[in-house]
């Protein structure tokens, strides 16, 4: 390999090397920084989430006990159970306080229907109750049969299952309260079907283009999501450390796949209420700052490379040019051109090795000419002796 391409590489290996070795560290420090960020980001808002669903949900169980004392307060002065129409009015009463009920329904311990539930078909009748959803007789029938009695009974509180609902089968819940009325006659539970719709815009609020964040039920069914305006079906989920249709046993950060998306997310249990709380985005999505600086290094590295290129070749160039000009003058002095005289170009080494070589070049040139009088001189005595013995 020629000397010019020898200093050429050189050159690249000292540019380049650097560039990559400091660029492949600082993408590792890079990308161990922000994925640490970002599950730690992930999970507070997971947990901002269940958080914020289970207060959701204690509140309205809250409402409906405090409700359930007012149903005492109707009973008549022979302290019997209240008239039909009280018991409508407390029910109506309990409607009136939360936008979020669809309807309200009380029940004896056997889970019988007590007086007729509280609903409307047509709410946007009405200025004061237009916020809530619209239930035709036929959604109001299916509260006795999503209403969990048998928690209500056991616990004094109970949650069912999620299910879409009312016409506009939007995701409802029905939550439950059991008491025992100071009139007697066994427990009875007051139950209010719920729309999650206010659950469901949270959610989306909190959600943005890179970022989903979702609500599930206790079987890992999907019943809100930013990324979905609506949901139509209630399907089950895969979620980060755990498998299709069920929910991680605690608090989790992990990578995973859903469908044919590579994801990471965070997930947060809503205690004691069994539904969970997922904030997940794309690893392409969570890595593209990562993607940049790697793209950004192998654009310096590029450049490094090209600049170094280039200085290495003219240095190169220049450097063998000039120890082709002293190989070029030992190859003169070689074939006895003692007179050969190379130019001195600069103060460097080979400037030194250059004068060097014409000292050298003039002493060999010195002595030739000295031999070559002696030899001439002695050819002359030869000559003379040569003519004397004669």
């Amino acid at each position: 390999m020629r000397l010019r391409a020898k200093l050429t590489l050189l050159a690249l290996a000292v540019s380049a090397l650097p560039v990559a070795l400091a660029g492949y560290q600082s993408l590792s420090i890079g990308q161990r920084a922000l994925r640490g960020a970002l599950e730690q980001n992930e999970l507070t808002v997971a947990k901002q989430v269940a958080g914020y669903a289970a207060s959701h949900v204690d509140n309205m169980l809250s409402m409906l006990r405090v409700d359930a004392r007012i149903l005492d307060l109707t009973r008549s002065a022979q302290n019997e159970p209240p008239s039909p129409q009280a018991l409508n009015q407390v029910l109506w009463l309990v409607y009136h306080q939360n936008d979020d009920f669809c309807a309200v329904a009380m029940f004896d311990e056997h889970g019988a229907l007590i007086g007729k539930p509280a609903s409307l078909e047509d709410p946007g009748r009405y200025d004061s109750l237009k916020s809530h959803e619209p239930m035709r007789p036929t959604d109001v029938e299916g509260v006795g049969l999503m209403a969990p009695l048998g928690a209500a009974l056991s616990a004094g509180q109970g949650i069912g299952p999620i299910f879409l609902g009312g016409p506009l089968r939007l995701p409802h819940v029905v939550l439950a309260v059991a008491f025992d009325p100071s009139y007697g006659g066994g427990k009875r539970i007051l139950a209010a079907e719920v729309s999650l719709k206010r659950l469901a815009n949270y959610v989306a609020s909190l959600s943005t283009p890179d970022i989903d964040v979702k609500l599930l039920d206790g079987r890992g069914r999907l019943f809100a999501a930013g990324s979905l305006p609506r949901v139509e079906k209630l399907e089950p989920q895969r979620l980060p450390g755990a498998r299709e249709g069920e929910l991680p046993p605690s608090e989790i950060v992990a990578e995973y796949v859903n469908g044919n998306r590579h994801l990471i997310g965070a997930y947060a249990p809503v205690t004691p209420w069994g539904l969970g709380a997922v904030v997940d985005r794309t690893m392409t999505d969570a890595l593209r700052p990562v993607s940049l600086i790697r793209w950004a290094t192998l654009f310096w590295m590029l450049v490094s490379v090209v600049v170094g290129s280039m200085a290495a070749w003219i240095f190169a160039r220049r450097l063998s040019d000039r120890v082709a000009v002293l190989a070029g003058g030992s190859k003169q002095i070689a074939a006895g051109n003692l007179e050969t005289r190379i130019a001195q170009d600069g103060s460097d080494e080979l400037s030194n090795l250059a004068t060097s070589f014409n000292q050298m070049a003039s002493a060999l040139d010195g002595a030739r000419k000295k031999i070559t009088q002696q030899t001439n001189e002695i050819m002359a005595w030869n000559q003379t002796l040569e003519r004397r013995v004669e």
